[in-house]
């Protein structure tokens, strides 16, 4: 193997830079990547003006497989059976793909690949390549979306870019934490999916690939969905309601409304359901009409336990709710 030495430095791998092999010919580079993954491949230097390299290293956890390699300028032309997610760690990338040329950098965009041919070439880089499985991640969407009755995310026959960045969020720092993981077990796949590291890269994949419906609105998600929930309670405040009512009904957690609730209101999503019921009661009885009573009142209320009621109506307005009913009628 030709050892010459090499004039810039390649940049760092996103794990096992100890334990990654550099190869000094576009071969023996052709020869490891088509034994890390199941594409055919054939490389080439874009570049003789300093000497070739390439360094890379991958691990497999569950179906999920990744590979983080460095090299020197190269061109690449890969027939791959295999969805793949390219995080850039640095420099800037070049993917033909049919009539379509995608071009993007470390810290701007990240790539989808479908299972296609395709052409790529660039400088002095490196990246983070994710294979994925299909299904498990669209599974993942669906869960965190909160729909599993139906299929989420996007397609996965095309390939498109996607921001790295989203508001505070930058997805290449979150995948470099998770990639930390590997290095601290030393590649020891077993430890790491024990831990559940494996849903970790699902997850944050998910994240990335579905930014408009999971992270970039999520306040807007929230905010609509307690919007709904508010308007059932209104025009449900005569029956029993529980709070897998309003997880149902606002598509979000019963923790994401605890938070929406204290958020606009300072007070638990039941405390409004009560609150609600009593302002509702405190109308009826401020203007009774002859039928009014207190136990229609309660009745009407969702409380079938009238003592109950008055407890309750008492503990908010500091008087019992017959005494409310006298003073309307005076």
């Amino acid at each position: 193997m030709n050892r010459r030495r090499r004039s810039t430095p390649l940049p760092p791998l996103a794990f096992g830079a100890n334990r990654a092999a550099i190869d000094r010919t576009p071969q023996s580079m052709q020869d490891r990547v088509e034994k890390m993954t199941n594409w055919v491949t054939r490389q080439d230097a874009a570049s003789h003006e300093q000497p070739f390299e390439y360094q890379a290293v991958a691990t497999q956890l569950d179906e999920l497989k990744l590979i983080t390699s460095a090299s020197t300028p190269t061109v690449m032309q890969v027939d791959a059976q295999e969805l793949s997610l390219v995080i850039p760690l640095h420099g800037e990338f070049k993917t033909r793909i049919g009539r379509d040329t995608f071009e993007y950098q470390a810290g701007q965009a990240a790539m989808l690949n479908p299972k296609c041919f395709r052409d790529s070439e660039g400088g002095v880089k490196s990246s983070l390549i994710i294979s994925f499985d299909e299904a498990r991640l669209n599974k993942t969407v669906q869960a965190m979306l909160g729909k599993p009755a139906r299929a989420s995310g996007k397609p996965f026959e095309t390939p498109y870019l996607m921001p790295l960045k989203a508001g505070t969020v930058e997805f290449d720092r979150v995948f470099l934490t998770l990639c930390r993981l590997i290095d601290q077990f030393d590649g020891q796949p077993d430890a790491l999916v024990a831990m559940g590291v494996s849903d970790s890269f699902y997850r944050a994949m998910a994240l990335l690939l579905n930014q408009e419906q999971l992270l970039s609105t999520t306040e807007e998600r929230v905010g609509g969905g307690l919007d709904k929930v508010c308007n059932y309670i209104r025009d449900h405040v005569a029956e029993s309601i529980a709070l897998t009512d309003l997880e149902t009904i606002s598509g979000l957690s019963a923790r994401a409304l605890q938070y929406a609730f204290m958020k606009r209101f300072n007070c638990t999503p039941m405390q409004w359901v009560r609150q609600i019921k009593a302002e509702y009661a405190r109308e009826l009885l401020r203007h009774p009409n002859e039928f009014i009573t207190v136990a229609a009142v309660a009745v009407q209320c969702g409380f079938a336990n009238f003592s109950k009621f008055s407890q309750f109506y008492q503990s908010i307005f500091h008087e019992k709710p017959s005494e409310t009913l006298k003073n309307a009628l005076k």
